[in-house]
């Protein structure tokens, strides 16, 4: 296994968290690759058993780290230091599309956004299903990781409608409902897999070029993207509020498991340019 940081507290982050992956791995054949079946609750968003396993087993693994850190984690609202140096946080989300992998719809992530004097300066988003890792650090670029490599990955630039590969939140009877049909009319493709940390890596993988929400007030969480968004900038690509304005994470504090906004990621400044004069039907 190659790694490819050079930061310290990256660098030493990236080996570990590769670790987890394995511990997580594990947890997903012997249970959460089959956890759908039989399963015929409602899913309303709210904290599940599987949630916590994940959690605590970020936690336990996070625990036999050397470098001490704050842990902020949606599935536990108290913050925990574990085994601060640098004052290094991470803001986790256990599992991102819980409701997809309680359905068994293979798109759901955890993700893991590394703060440190007060920016964000890694991101570590793991797909599950597939296996693959996708990492940035600030300022040295994005990476996708499977068990054998890494290869750095960039944005792909599209400029008109018709060209773009897109994923969205769907419009529910709202303003943007026209939007949203003229989307799936004309985009070139669309994809939906309501996992918003891994829509943002496809962007910065090159799959899709845009992901935007179109729901009324609003659906995303710091929580939710953080990680997502750095390995995104790190690629060339960026996300903004539908105002057009830059879209800023918040610091890890508990607050940011609460406060939702609209936004669009998007690859390029011509993709996002393109958006926007959707978004002004």
């Amino acid at each position: 296994m190659r790694y490819v940081f050079n930061n310290e507290v990256s660098n030493y982050l990236e080996i570990h968290l590769h670790k987890l992956r394995e511990e997580i791995r594990r947890i997903w054949l012997a249970k959460l690759s089959t956890i759908h079946i039989g399963y015929d609750s409602k899913y309303h968003g709210k904290t599940v058993e599987i949630d916590i396993i994940l959690n605590n087993i970020i936690y336990e693994h996070l625990d036999k780290s050397e470098i001490k850190v704050t842990i902020i984690s949606e599935d536990d609202f108290e913050s925990q230091s574990v085994n601060i140096k640098d004052k290094v946080s991470l803001l986790i989300d256990p599992i991102d599309g819980t409701h997809n992998l309680l359905m068994g719809y293979p798109a759901y992530t955890t993700s893991i956004a590394v703060y440190k004097n007060d920016r964000y300066i890694m991101g570590w988003v793991y797909d599950i299903p597939r296996d693959i890792i996708y990492k940035a650090s600030l300022g040295e670029g994005s990476y996708i990781q499977s068990i054998y490599t890494s290869k750095r990955i960039y944005t792909s630039h599209s400029f008109q409608l018709n060209d773009l590969r897109v994923s969205f939140h769907r419009a529910r009877n709202n303003q943007y409902t026209e939007v949203q049909n003229k989307i799936i009319n004309e985009a070139n493709k669309v994809r939906i897999s309501s996992c918003s940390s891994l829509d943002i890596c496809l962007i910065a993988s090159g799959v899709l070029h845009a992901f935007f929400d179109l729901s009324l007030m609003g659906h995303e969480r710091c929580v939710d993207i953080a990680a997502a968004k750095l390995i995104l900038e790190e690629s060339g690509g960026y996300i903004m509020t539908r105002d057009g304005n830059s879209y800023n994470t918040l610091s890890p504090t508990d607050s940011l498991f609460f406060e939702k906004k609209a936004i669009i990621a998007v690859s390029s400044k011509s993709a996002g340019d393109t958006i926007l004069e959707l978004m002004r039907i």
